[in-house]
C-alpha cells in the first residue's frame, strides 16, 4: 500500500483473541477481495481479523479496515467507500465499522491495579503480547485499551500478555514465572 500518509505501524505481537467482551462498534458483513487504497491512518502488523478491528474501534479516525490473512497485516482506513468505488485487492478482507457516539467507552483516569498475584496468570485470553517491556509500560498499555482487563505479567524475561479478562470471567491458572495485575478503571460518562 503505497501512501504519502503518515503511518502509525503498531509493532506488537497480537496473538488470538479467545472469549471476548462484547464488541463496541458494529461492523459490516467481509466483502473478500476487495478494499481502499491509499487513505490509511495506521497499520497493525501480526494481527488478526478480531484485533485489526478492536484497534480500528480504539482510532476515531478509523473508519474501515481491509485485513491480509495471509501476511496478517491489518490497514486502518480513515474513508468509507460503497461498493463500486473499492478497489481489487487480492486475499483481503474489507469491513467497515459503526459505533454509536459514546462508543467504545472511554475509562476515566486514572486507573488503580491491585497488587500482583504471584504465581498466576489467565491462560488463553491473551489480546496483545509486549516482549521486552517494563510492568508500568505494560499497565499504561493496558489502560489504553478499553477490552483490557489484566495483565500476565512474566518478570524474568521482561514480557507482559494483555488479557481480554480478568478473574470475573476468566479463570487463573498457577503459572510460577508470571505475576497477574487485576485493572481497575471507571467509564466515562457519555455526554
Amino acid at each position: 500500500m503505497a501512501t504519502a500518509s503518515l503511518f502509525l505501524i503498531l509493532s506488537i505481537n497480537v496473538v488470538g483473541l479467545m472469549a471476548m467482551t462484547a464488541p463496541a462498534c458494529t461492523w459490516t458483513t467481509p466483502k473478500y477481495n476487495v478494499g481502499v487504497d491509499g487513505f490509511d491512518v495506521g497499520m497493525v502488523i501480526y494481527a488478526n481479523q478480531r484485533s485489526c478491528q478492536l484497534a480500528c474501534e480504539e482510532n476515531a479516525a478509523c473508519l474501515s479496515i481491509q485485513y491480509h490473512p495471509g501476511s496478517k497485516n491489518c490497514f486502518l482506513n480513515k474513508v468509507k467507500f460503497s461498493d463500486d468505488k473499492l478497489t481489487e485487492m487480492k486475499n483481503f478482507v474489507y469491513l467497515e465499522k459503526n459505533c454509536s457516539p459514546c462508543e467504545p467507552p472511554r475509562p476515566q483516569r486514572p486507573c488503580t491495579w491491585a497488587p500482583a498475584v504471584k504465581g498466576r496468570a489467565i491462560a488463553n485470553n491473551n489480546v496483545m503480547e509486549l516482549e521486552e517491556t517494563t510492568l508500568e509500560s505494560c499497565q499504561q498499555v493496558c489502560e489504553q485499551l478499553y477490552y483490557c482487563k489484566s495483565i500476565d505479567w512474566k518478570p524474568l524475561v521482561s514480557q507482559c500478555s494483555l488479557n481480554a479478562e480478568d478473574d470475573t470471567d476468566g479463570q487463573l491458572g498457577t503459572f510460577k514465572s508470571f505475576d497477574w495485575y487485576k485493572k481497575d478503571c471507571s467509564e466515562a460518562e457519555c455526554n
